[in-house]
């Protein structure tokens, strides 16, 4: 692919002609290697494991069904994705009143 990087490019070569049969694959560029390997091959990824592998994409699925199915995904605590969130993050860490402006919540 032209838009992999040059060690995605050579690893690309060397996988089209490996008769391995467990591939680690160590680059975010995952594309093209799944359409390289052979049936009998096994890769340490699959598609789509970015959503879930990286802390804000989970936190952004989690909060999607959390809408749909609010009390099977009631199990972790409330989430923000900096700096998308960071308007409600301050506000949940200032709300407490009574308090003299100081919350109990620490970050």
């Amino acid at each position: 692919s032209s838009s992999s990087s040059g060690r995605a490019g050579k690893s690309q070569q060397q996988l089209s002609r490996s008769n391995c049969n467990v591939l680690w694959v160590d680059i975010a560029i995952l594309h093209d290697f799944f359409f390289l390997i052979q049936p009998w091959q096994c890769i340490n990824h699959f598609p789509g494991m970015c959503n879930i592998a990286r802390k804000t994409r989970l936190a952004q699925n989690l909060e999607a069904m959390k809408n749909k199915f609010p009390t099977e995904y009631n199990f972790y605590p409330q989430t923000y994705s900096l700096p998308k969130d960071f308007t409600a993050f301050g506000r949940h860490f200032a709300s407490d009143s009574g308090r003299g402006g100081k919350s109990k919540h620490t970050w």
